[in-house]
């Protein structure tokens, strides 16, 4: 679902059906059928969408399956029964979860497992359905260096910014439980599947698909708020708090504002006084919590 001023998109997923809204009720007041090849989207003011296209799919006829280095941001238009696609610009998605095609000396087939990359560093996104864009935020440069964008579906860009924040080394303990993990991941892919390989064989495979930076990625969540603020959550802690830092849409200049946030809180939303999440509390449910912003005590 995407929710805007005026009202809100709901997907069908078995059909493929679009469906918007009006917050006062009633029928459908637009109704599409998403386009094939769009892995997320959000329809735009001028009657398009803007998305990310499809990942391929795991490639069985290769031993490896080679993480993909790009992923295109599309502009859709439907004229009709025809459907204009323009590439805006492509996302950096090196480092990101992948599936790893494995096979043993003598296996007839390959087996298929996802690798899962604690120290991601691809891009993130957001979507924002009134402005028709799509916002992104560049964690893959140098240790501490972010960029911030966000580009309309024309492929302008509205507005784009440096961030030099603190960065938090990846320690060497750190690094060898993740290469541990994925070492325990590919031994019970290959004994399910049937296929031999040395404990010197699967390290050689660990090492070569797992990312090992020398620090953290900088940002490790993003949330852009209904007050046009983008909420950047770091690798650091303060006493046993999240460290976050927002900035206002547009602004290439301003000081970030930093808040401390507790670990457990997922911000969902903020607005200039609070923050706003859903957690899930004793029972299981799901509860919508708001905490206020207040100044450090010294």
């Amino acid at each position: 679902m995407w929710t805007s001023s005026g009202g809100f998109w709901v997907r069908e997923y078995s059909s493929g059906r679009v469906a918007g809204y009006r917050y006062q009720g009633g029928m459908a007041t637009d109704t599409f059928w998403l386009p094939t090849g769009l892995e997320r989207f959000t329809p735009t003011p001028q009657g398009g969408l803007i998305g990310k296209a499809e990942l391929p799919n795991f490639d069985w006829k290769r031993l490896l399956h080679q993480p993909l280095e790009e992923q295109a941001v599309l502009n859709v238009n439907v004229i009709g029964e025809r459907e204009e696609v323009d590439t805006i610009f492509a996302l950096d998605v090196r480092h990101m979860d992948w599936m790893l095609g494995i096979r043993g000396e003598g296996s007839r087939y390959p087996s298929q497992v996802l690798i899962r990359q604690p120290f991601a560093d691809h891009d993130l996104t957001w979507f924002d359905p009134e402005r028709g864009s799509v916002g992104v935020v560049r964690r893959s440069g140098s240790p501490g260096v972010v960029e911030v964008f966000e580009v309309f579906a024309t492929g302008d860009t509205a507005w784009h910014r440096r961030l030099d924040l603190p960065s938090v080394e990846l320690s060497a303990e750190e690094a060898e439980e993740a290469i541990e993990d994925v070492l325990a991941t590919l031994r019970r892919a290959a004994e399910s599947g049937g296929h031999v390989f040395t404990e010197a064989e699967l390290r050689s495979i660990a090492d070569s698909v797992l990312h090992v930076p020398s620090h953290l990625p900088v940002v490790a969540r993003v949330v852009a708020s209904s007050a046009a603020d983008v909420w950047l959550q770091t690798p650091e802690t303060e006493d046993g708090l999240s460290v976050w830092y927002s900035i206002r849409r547009g602004d290439d200049e301003a000081t970030p504002r930093r808040v401390l946030v507790p670990s457990s809180f997922q911000i969902q939303d903020a607005s200039e006084t609070h923050i706003w999440g859903m957690p899930t509390n004793s029972a299981g449910e799901r509860v919508v919590r708001g905490l206020a912003l207040v100044p450090p005590v010294d």
